[in-house]
Parts: structure tokens; sequence; C-alpha cells
């Protein structure tokens, strides 16, 4: 399964919305998107949904596949992750992968700061490692990009915990443009995140006028686009900070 895929999907009706006032601290409104999802000949819907739940900031993703694919390949793949935000940064404090697609990927991570360490599991394998700098998820990393670009940050790169191990990306930002989606056309800012050897990268078109949400997500590999999601539909809530 590619790595953008492993954000979410799931098909609910949803009603399009003017996007809420964004706070003024993360500068995210909380908000829900339903993606229709490519990969060579596989389809799927991929859902996001970012809430403030019992006093935290939890991003959730789903995937499940759709038409033709669905039966051979049947269950879902759902990532949590619970975080905090502070002093221009978020931090994760606990995330979860649950893949009942594919192969066991479960995951499981507590990330504790103070101690400056990340235990857990993953694929049932104990976990526990450093921790430090701007580390993020795997999941994570997009919202720190909304809520970069929403307050102008320059960050040229993260570190995010994935399969039991920190990896870096590069983040370049790219020229404004436009984007054609189910959703509709919007302006938007092409932002990538790459891999240290340069090969795989992952862009993400996100709209200035939706706060930023991707509204279009590739995975490219030697510059080729392997997978893609597009917008289908989004709603606003209440802001989150």
């Amino acid at each position: 399964m590619h790595v953008f895929m492993r954000i979410l999907a799931l098909s609910m009706p949803l009603q399009l919305v003017v996007p809420a006032v964004a706070s003024a601290d993360l500068g995210v409104p909380e908000f829900e998107a339903v993606y229709k999802v490519r990969v060579s000949v596989a389809r799927g819907e991929m859902r996001l949904v970012f809430e403030r739940r019992d006093g935290a900031l939890v991003y959730h993703s789903e995937l499940e596949p759709t038409g033709f694919v669905s039966l051979f390949k049947r269950g879902v793949l759902a990532e949590t992750s619970r975080f905090e935000y502070g002093g221009g940064q978020v931090r994760p404090l606990e995330y979860d992968l649950v893949d009942t697609i594919s192969e066991n990927r479960d995951a499981h991570y507590v990330f504790d700061w103070a101690a400056g360490e990340v235990t857990g599991s993953y694929r049932g394998q104990p976990v526990e490692t450093g921790l430090d700098g701007l580390t993020v998820d795997r999941l994570l990393l997009q919202v720190a990009i909304m809520s970069d670009l929403a307050h102008g940050r320059e960050v040229e790169a993260y570190t995010v915990f994935d399969r039991a191990k920190a990896k870096h990306y590069s983040i370049e930002v790219g020229d404004a443009g436009t984007a054609e989606t189910p959703a509709g056309e919007f302006s938007v800012v092409e932002v990538s995140y790459t891999s240290d050897d340069g090969r795989k990268a992952i862009v993400l078109q996100c709209a200035p006028d939706l706060h930023y949400l991707p509204v279009r997500i590739e995975q490219r590999e030697d510059g080729e686009v392997k997978s893609r999601a597009e917008l289908v539909e989004y709603e606003f809530g209440s802001a989150a900070g």
C-alpha cells in the first residue's frame, strides 16, 4: 500500500460549507474531507478528520478499497494521531495504526517529550528510541504543513517517525497554481516532502481558501506519479487550537 493511502478512506455524504475561521494558534479549524484514491488499477476512498476529542487534538484517517478491487481486498486501514500544539510546533503524543487490508502493520507509539523518547510497538515488536527536534508521526505531517503554511513559517525539514524509525524529509514549497478536482477548481500552493535519497516524494496541492487543506495528494517516484487522491467533499467545523 502506498504511503499517502495510509492517510484515510470511507465514504459518507458531507455538506459543502464556507470554511470556519481558523484558530489563532494552530491556524487549522476542525474539518472532515473525503477523497477518491487511485493507485494503478486500484480504487479507494479516503476520509480525513481533524477534531478536538476529549480535550485533545486528534487527526484520524481511514482507507477502504472500492469497486472491483474491493472484491479481493477487504478491510480498513485506520490511523489516529493525538497531538498538542505550542510555540509554533505540532508535537505528537500518541499514534495508532490498524491495518486489516494487507499484512499486519499495526503500530502504537507514545511520544514522551519530557523523557525524550518514543516507546510502543510495531508489528508486535517493542519500540524504544530517542526523540528530538521537529519530529512528527507520518499522519501528523500533513497538519504540521498546513499550520506552517497558514502562519507563513518556512520549515525546510521534518523528522517523521514511521515503521519504528526516524526518517528525514526535506520540505519544499513550489509556485502557486490551480487544481481541478471533483470538489471544484481551487487556487493551490504545491508542497512536496522528499525522502533522503530523493527518489520518492509526496506532493500536496494545498488550497489557501480552505486553510491549506490538500485538494490533491500524489505519490511520485523518480518523477512519475504512482498514486493520487483528489478531494470530493469537505466540511469545516469549529476552530481547533
